[in-house]
């Protein structure tokens, strides 16, 4: 056993010979009363995490061993299995883990964690770079095979469900990790996540995500339980990258990335806050007094290739304003080239003129434009009333979108208005 002022360890056990089959059994306890001094100690920020134990037996028989253990974190209980041998030379592990209720403070999500926490200034940033050109070191993932299983009854923010249950398969097989699927299971709504990365030669990932009227408010929760977010959040996501570092991933990056908010409710000074908004500028412009900014549809669509995001979607709709424009993002290079032209409702042209935001994306310049210049590069069709969405653009992410809302409500309201300014195209 041992004890510091860091943690508690004991161990203790038996060996057994059963007609000359051979029986351990290692017993283990481990605490960690302050994690946060812990993490001081070897230089690991462990701020706000719970109080952790564990318990557990670990058990050999003959080529096998089995760990089955209990612990807590906090108020977050979990009991693990584990399994593991050896077959070609190589260690298997076979397992799962069980948790009934995943309560997110214990982890360090908590409500004055926007607010009081310090704000280092990340290291990048004095190297002038966002994405890190160092290499990323996979080769735990061809030391081991896995196959585990992860069930969550429920995660909890402050009381408040945030997810109903999550589930997930996580599996390692000769230098090949896949989580497929992750499957999370909101009030109303669900997301599946699905990732994969190879190892062998030069490392390969893909990420497909799709989810489904989430959420907001809760799980915005996690962050900063006071703030009074609501609406729905919808998300299509097909992406794959290789590179041995995070910036050959995102120079190599391709897919497609679409993204919708509905019937959304946001403190106007979150908004405000951002360095470079995309949306809030325009919105805080016409309406400074309110104190918060609805929003009943936002969507938006990205073609990805070789690094290179291209919105081919872009608008956001409000009760008084709609917002269109188109974004590009060059990750390889960080330089960002967007442009914004606001509509007030019932104008042809708005009263604030567009924007054009460019750059490098950790310092961009934000200027105005003229409306005629704006128009020229997005299109003729910034001069209807509306901003024409043609649906077939979306694809996916508008069939999770299209949920039987009433005229008026989340996104119905822009396919009503984009029919009609269609059929004034064609005239």
């Amino acid at each position: 056993s041992a004890q510091t002022q860091l943690y508690q360890l004991d161990i203790g056990g038996e060996r057994q010979d059963f007609n000359k089959i051979e029986l351990v059994n290692v017993k283990t306890t481990l605490s960690i009363r302050n994690p946060e001094a812990l993490g001081n100690a070897l230089n690991i920020d462990l701020s706000g995490i719970s109080p952790w134990s564990t318990r557990g037996v670990l058990s050999t028989r003959a080529n096998t061993l089995t760990y089955r253990a209990s612990g807590t974190l906090g108020n977050t209980t979990s009991s693990t299995v584990l399994n593991g041998f050896l077959k070609d030379g190589k260690p298997h592990f076979t397992g799962k883990m069980e948790i009934p209720v995943l309560h997110l403070k214990d982890f360090g999500f908590g409500r004055d964690s926007v607010q009081n926490a310090d704000m280092p200034v990340s290291s990048r940033r004095d190297k002038n770079y966002i994405f890190s050109r160092e290499l990323m070191d996979l080769g735990i993932l061809k030391r081991f095979n896995l196959d585990f299983d992860l069930l969550i009854d429920q995660v909890e923010s402050y009381d408040e469900l945030s997810i109903d249950s999550i589930n997930g398969k996580i599996s390692i097989l000769d230098g090949k990790l896949g989580v497929s699927p992750l499957k999370m299971v909101f009030e109303g709504g669900q997301m599946d996540i699905r990732f994969n990365i190879d190892a062998n030669g030069v490392p390969s990932y893909s990420l497909n995500v799709s989810g489904d009227d989430i959420v907001l408010g809760p799980l915005m929760a996690q962050v900063q339980n006071d703030v009074p977010i609501t609406g729905y959040s919808n998300v299509d996501m097909d992406l794959h990258a290789r590179g041995k570092s995070p910036h050959e991933l995102v120079s190599s990056l391709n897919g497609n990335l679409s993204i919708g908010l509905e019937n959304a409710k946001i403190p106007s000074r979150y908004v405000e806050l951002l360095s470079v908004d995309v949306f809030g500028w325009a919105f805080s412009a016409t309406r400074k007094k309110e104190t918060f900014t609805d929003l009943n549809c936002v969507i938006v669509a990205f073609d990805v290739t070789d690094g290179k995001l291209d919105s081919r979607t872009l608008i956001a709709d409000g009760p008084d304003l709609t917002v269109a424009g188109h974004i590009k993002l060059d990750l390889e290079a960080e330089t960002m080239n967007i442009l914004l032209i606001p509509k007030q409702k019932r104008r042809i042209f708005s009263s604030i003129e567009p924007v054009k935001i460019r750059g490098p994306i950790m310092d961009p310049k934000v200027e105005a434009v003229p409306v005629k210049a704006a128009i020229q590069e997005v299109g003729a069709m910034a001069l209807l009333p509306t901003v024409v969405i043609p649906v077939r653009l979306i694809g996916k992410l508008w069939s999770l979108l299209d949920d039987g809302d009433e005229p008026g409500q989340g996104c119905a309201s822009l396919e009503t208005l984009t029919e009609s300014a269609e059929k004034q195209l064609q005239k």
